[in-house]
């Protein structure tokens, strides 16, 4: 159950990490360099000036994209252990709860476990932010593969499935 519930998370993380680090990027973008806050990040973990050669600014920007997805990791797998059984718009307050509270927490949080660590974002970008991670969380919990499910199934296949084992009130329509 735990390690159903840690694979899951871990999935999720994997989504949310992808879907946070767009938006991340994006702020950059709007500076003109969306590798700007990985960078940031990777230069603060490893005490890098930018003012030092290009070999050391690109193992900044790499260490920096590590640190953000590790982060996304852990806030899926945190996810995971407390929501990972529940679906449709439960599991979507959920997710935006857990959002909520990560961006609440954010200022008494460790450095790396905060989402989007070293981008230069104003509070309404936060805020985005934060909703992005919370659709993400959500996205990845329940896209990922329940024990026991099939591999190359399709996704009408999964569907049938997934409604075969926990059916909506009302019965499934035709």
């Amino acid at each position: 159950m735990l390690r159903e519930r840690v694979r899951r998370g871990l999935s999720a993380g994997i989504i949310a990490a992808a879907a946070t680090a767009g938006a991340v990027a994006g702020f950059g973008v709007r500076r003109g360099a969306p590798a700007e806050p990985f960078t940031n990040a990777g230069r603060l973990f490893l005490g890098i000036a930018a003012t030092e050669d290009g070999t050391r600014q690109l193992g900044a920007f790499a260490i920096g994209v590590l640190l953000h997805v590790g982060a996304a990791l852990v806030w899926g797998v945190a996810f995971a252990l407390l929501a990972a059984r529940l679906r449709g718009a439960r599991l979507l307050v959920a997710a935006l709860l857990f959002a909520g509270a990560v961006y609440v927490l954010r200022e008494r949080l460790p450095e790396l476990l905060r989402v989007g660590h070293g981008g230069r974002a104003f509070p309404p970008q936060l805020v985005v932010l934060h909703v992005v991670l919370g659709l993400a969380l959500a996205a990845g919990i329940r896209l990922a593969p329940q024990q026991g499910e099939r591999t190359g199934a399709t996704p009408r296949q999964r569907e049938l499935e997934y409604l075969q084992r926990d059916p909506p009130e009302g019965g499934i329509e035709e």
